[in-house]
């Protein structure tokens, strides 16, 4: 998934490619979520992995608070 997704970085109009192998039939990693969202990072960055952390947990705290739930797949 993860070349998928640099590929996207590069190149947004590759963007519904990679959406529609999400809602390929047995790709069962997401259950048929209603909603999905890409966190991505610069590698260059050295707080990267805690920066993105960060962003998804804040999103979680605002889904909860709207009494919406959440569910981290990190990758």
């Amino acid at each position: 998934m993860i070349p998928l997704v640099g590929q996207i970085v590069n190149d947004p109009n590759k963007a519904p490619g990679f959406i529609s192998f999400l809602k390929t039939k047995g790709t069962s990693l997401f259950h048929n979520a209603p909603l999905l969202v890409i966190i991505l990072g610069n590698k260059k960055s050295v707080t990267a992995d805690w920066d993105c952390a960060m962003a998804a947990h804040n999103m979680m705290l605002a889904a909860h608070s709207r009494g919406m739930g959440s569910c981290w797949i990190g990758l």
